[in-house]
C-alpha cells in the first residue's frame, strides 16, 4: 500500500472545504465589518476572502445569516463562537451566546444570539465579534 504526506495530500478528504470568517457587531446589533481578523485583531477584507457573505436577519434580535458565495452538494458543520471582550466579563443582559441552526438548502446557515440568564434571543453588545465556521464539501 503506497502511502503520501500530508503535504501531497493537502488534505485528508480533498473534496470539502472549510469556510470561515469573522463579523463586528456595532450598535442594535448591526453588522461593522466583515472577513477575516489579523494579528492585531483587526478585521478587514470583505466577505470575499470568506467564502459567504453575513447578513443581519431584519428587524430580528440576534440573528444573523451566512450565506455562502455558491451551492454545495453538503454543509458537515457549521459553527459560531463569541470573541469575548479584553479584560471585562462576558455579558449576560446582552446576546453572549451564539447558536447556529441549519437551513435547508445548502447555501446558508443561521447564527443566532441568545442571553445567557433567560435564554432569549437578543443583540450582542456594540463591539462583540464572533466568528463563524463550515465544513462544505464539493461532491
Amino acid at each position: 500500500m503506497a502511502t503520501r504526506s500530508l503535504r501531497q495530500m493537502q488534505c485528508l478528504r480533498p473534496r470539502e472545504l472549510t469556510l470561515s470568517g469573522v463579523v463586528t457587531i456595532t450598535a442594535a446589533g448591526a453588522i461593522n465589518t466583515q472577513g477575516q481578523m489579523d494579528a492585531s485583531g483587526t478585521v478587514a477584507n470583505g466577505a470575499k476572502n470568506t467564502g459567504a457573505t453575513v447578513a443581519k436577519v431584519g428587524a430580528t434580535s440576534g440573528r444573523y445569516t451566512v450565506t455562502f458565495d455558491r451551492k454545495y452538494r453538503h454543509v458537515k458543520h457549521v459553527g459560531a463562537t463569541m470573541i469575548g471582550p479584553d479584560s471585562a466579563a462576558f455579558p449576560t443582559t446582552t446576546g453572549s451566546s451564539p447558536k447556529c441552526r441549519l437551513l435547508a438548502d445548502t447555501n446558508s446557515f443561521t447564527v443566532q444570539f441568545i442571553r445567557e440568564d433567560t435564554q432569549a434571543d437578543a443583540d450582542p453588545a456594540s463591539g462583540t465579534k464572533f466568528t463563524w465556521i463550515a465544513i462544505v464539501s464539493l461532491s
